[in-house]
């Protein structure tokens, strides 16, 4: 059986007419969503930040109460990074890779805390396959239920608003991934410079 050429037109006119549209309203989708990430943007600065106890410590492989940490972290410059559990990528290299360039470049009293949200159930499984990968000596902090987010209305999808900078007032001065934008580690460098 041969192919027509109008057939062959018509199989490669909706070819294109799907990927245009597919494109179409990708593009949509994407304005869309960077209309969002302004408007969120716009609130993040200047929102007061703190850390509810139900957060956990992980120290030396094993959970604790967090409670002496989160009234250190409560009254400290800090840079928090949130990070998800689930994914090998996020734990191997983001956390690692956060902690060594915020530990060579911010000075020593910036705390530098490290959220994990993790599903309870997770918890042994990543204590057992996953902690061992972390070189990170900043503060890392178990959240199973999305807490600090919550309590802090601070959930968000987008990379950029899960990596900021805290003031002295306990106040978001500063956001953004360094790993995505290199310019926002001179300004947290400078930031953490300015208030000493």
């Amino acid at each position: 059986m041969t192919k027509t050429p109008i057939k062959i037109f018509a199989y490669f006119s909706l070819l294109i007419i799907s990927i245009f549209l597919s494109c179409t309203r990708s593009n949509q989708n994407k304005n869309k969503y960077q209309n969002y990430q302004t408007e969120e943007a716009d609130t993040i600065i200047g929102k007061s930040i703190s850390f509810p106890k139900a957060l956990k410590n992980i120290k030396n492989g094993s959970i604790t109460q967090a409670d002496s940490i989160i009234d250190i972290l409560n009254n400290s410059e800090c840079i928090v990074s949130i990070i998800d559990a689930t994914c090998l990528k996020c734990i191997y290299f983001r956390l690692n890779l956060l902690d060594s360039i915020f530990r060579v470049n911010l000075p020593p009293n910036i705390e530098r805390v490290f959220v994990i949200n993790i599903e309870n159930r997770a918890v042994p499984y990543f204590l057992r396959e996953m902690y061992p990968a972390i070189n990170a000596k900043g503060t890392l902090l178990l959240d199973t239920a999305y807490v600090f987010e919550k309590s802090n209305r601070i959930l968000s999808p987008n990379e950029n608003h899960r990596i900021f900078f805290i003031d002295s007032n306990g106040k978001i001065a500063q956001y953004g991934d360094p790993l995505i934008d290199q310019s926002i580690l001179y300004k947290y460098v400078s930031l953490s410079t300015e208030s000493h």
